[in-house]
């Protein structure tokens, strides 16, 4: 762990002072008046890009992107990622909907509209904890990274993404700054696990099929991750 902790040091060099300042605003204000310091700071120029940036942190929007930014220069790297969206993903859901399923969002802890900054129709009530976009985005940048260690600058621009994405959670009023944190963390975490136990075995078998296989999972993947975009563009909230 200290070994991948380091490889992924540029990556997590913008996480740790986003992880500094929301533990500091938990500790100074408590689990929920922090959301509302964080929260307080919007400005209308700014709601509609945050909306769109949010979307990154959709498990479905952001494995389709992976697989159409990446598929063919990386086709281990993608899967390995989208593996570890998928594991976190579904890990952040049974811990919504079944460990903390009476943790509400702001929306309705603050018991109406007017304390908290929300954007449209983008509104949410229950299931807070963990924050499932702030879990996947960490999740699928950390494989990301990982795989292009040996750079500096593209690991920090990763790590940043990671940042934007996981504050457009707050910015949204989605969730509290609690949420986002824990979310990262168990992003982070099952990521170095994805890495760990599944990465040689994804890379053992893909190393062993032909290259006709290949370009045909490769097709079907692409249609696919296409037919994902294109669906959740037309229909972003359903």
């Amino acid at each position: 762990m200290k070994k991948f902790i380091w490889d992924n040091k540029y990556f997590l060099l913008p996480l740790l002072m986003f992880w500094t300042v929301l533990a500091f605003l938990l500790l100074a204000y408590g689990y929920h008046d922090s959301f509302l310091v964080m929260n307080s700071i919007h400005f209308n120029w700014l709601d509609y890009p945050m909306l769109i940036l949010t979307w990154l942190g959709d498990s479905f929007f952001l494995s389709a992107l992976m697989l159409l930014l990446f598929m063919r220069k990386d086709m281990n790297m993608v899967i390995v990622a989208i593996m570890s969206v998928a594991i976190t993903g579904l890990l952040a859901q049974f811990l919504k909907h079944w460990v903390f399923f009476e943790w509400n969002r702001p929306l309705t802890v603050f018991a109406g509209k007017d304390m908290v900054h929300y954007v449209g129709d983008y509104i949410l009530h229950k299931y807070s904890f963990p924050s499932g976009h702030s879990t996947t985005t960490a999740a699928a940048f950390t494989v990301i990274a990982w795989h292009i260690r040996k750079r500096k600058i593209m690991p920090v621009v990763l790590g940043l993404l990671t940042v934007v994405v996981s504050y457009t959670r707050i910015y949204l009023g989605a969730h509290f700054p609690g949420d986002v944190l824990a979310g990262n963390l168990l992003g982070f975490i099952g990521a170095y696990f994805t890495i760990r136990f599944l990465a040689p075995v994804i890379r053992h078998y893909f190393g062993r099929i032909s290259t006709s296989k290949r370009r045909h999972w490769q097709r079907s993947l692409f249609v696919a991750a296409l037919i994902v975009m294109i669906t959740i563009i037309i229909h972003p909230f359903s």
